[in-house]
């Protein structure tokens, strides 16, 4: 993937800079915008949440090629196509819904972010529970295995 088309607006701050150190549910963390989108802030601070899109910079290994795979390699579970799982994508691009904790300047504080120091960030979004959530959204039974 050539990341070199991407307008990066921002670089994630904390400690953790090994994927194998990330919790799952991710941790407190610093986004720094760059100061040319300081007033794409305005109005943020209302929110919650928010949606952060990343570009997962370290991976070092290619994209996933399997179509078709066990979840987690889990041969217990049913084979599923790659856009059924959450895994490896063909596009290194990360989503992640977190908890806005405050604005500073250019500085957005957030809690739950499961990205590493330093990943680049592509997009921030407002998260809108009426949009965002849908009502009797329905899984496989495999996934609450």
């Amino acid at each position: 993937m050539d990341s070199s088309n991407f307008d990066y607006i921002a670089k994630v701050k904390n400690e953790i800079n090994d994927i194998a150190k990330m919790p799952i549910l991710g941790v407190k963390s610093e986004v720094s915008i760059q100061s040319k989108y300081l007033q794409a802030l305005h109005g943020l601070e209302g929110y919650s949440h928010i949606i952060i899109i990343g570009y997962l910079h370290k991976i070092n290994e290619k994209p996933s090629k399997k179509l078709i795979t066990h979840p987690n390699g889990d041969t217990s579970l049913p084979k599923q196509g790659l856009f059924a799982l959450r895994g490896r994508r063909p596009n290194l691009i990360s989503f992640t819904v977190c908890k806005l904790l405050s604005i500073n300047n250019v500085t957005i504080i957030v809690d739950k972010l499961d990205l590493l120091n330093e990943t680049p960030i592509l997009d921030v979004k407002p998260y809108l529970p009426f949009y965002d959530s849908i009502e009797n959204a329905t899984m496989p039974k495999w996934t609450y295995s």
